[in-house]
């Protein structure tokens, strides 16, 4: 890597080439190029295309979706941890039923 990019703007052919697979709409899902630099202690450096949702409140029902992608950061320190020595893992029930 030459040098850290805290932010980018892309090319706007790349942009408009997505618009001709998934057209921007309020109805339906479409593509957006996003430049991620990652963090100061790991740069990642890349770009990344993001499937966009539409606004929740035109649509009955994607309210709903769109709450269950919300939440929070899988990197925040309150969402859990590793498993740690002495962890007991419950044994599974079995896929078949005894009759």
């Amino acid at each position: 890597m030459t040098e850290y990019r805290h932010t980018r703007d892309p090319d706007p052919a790349w942009q408009t080439d997505l618009e001709r697979l998934a057209p921007r709409s309020d109805r339906n899902n479409w593509l957006k190029i996003h430049w991620f630099a990652g963090w100061d202690y790991e740069p990642i450096q890349r770009w990344r295309i993001f499937e966009m949702v539409p606004s929740p409140e035109r649509f009955d029902g994607l309210e709903e979706i769109v709450n269950d992608l919300k939440g929070m950061s899988p990197r925040d320190p309150d969402n859990g941890m590793w498993v740690t020595e002495g962890f007991k893992v419950l044994d599974e029930e079995p896929d078949t039923v005894s009759r």
